[in-house]
């Protein structure tokens, strides 16, 4: 029997340019102990993948490149198929806290995210 069943095993996130989300996703990822383990972005499908071992098996996330021909399609949220939003669980409120002061808060300073919502109470 698999004691895995229903846990994450992979997520993909397609964006327009993989180098340039990857400065927003790279420390995110990194604050939750995943790891890049494999990367091509100057193939014909520029990718990331981000990996932590958990519980004997991978959670993995995959950045990918949009084609060509979707690169142009503007994201609206809550429409069909367009990714809204990714939830980690946290040890504590203290951590939510500060994942949102130490790595969200930034990359929206540089420019890199829009936070729409703070952490709610």
């Amino acid at each position: 029997m698999n004691t895995h069943r229903g846990l994450l095993h992979h997520q993909s996130i397609v964006v327009s340019n993989v180098k340039v989300s990857s400065q927003f996703y790279r420390p995110m990822f990194e604050y939750f102990d995943y790891e890049l383990t494999a990367s091509d972005l100057e193939g014909d499908y520029p990718y990331q993948d981000y990996k932590r071992w958990d519980l004997n098996t991978p959670h993995e996330f995959s950045i990918c490149q949009s084609r060509n021909e979707q690169s142009s399609v503007e994201y609206v949220r809550w429409a069909v198929g367009h990714h809204h939003h990714i939830a980690f669980c946290a040890d504590d409120r203290e951590d939510v806290d500060r994942f949102y002061s130490t790595v969200l808060v930034p990359l929206n300073e540089k420019g890199l995210c829009n936070i729409m919502d703070p952490p709610c109470d």
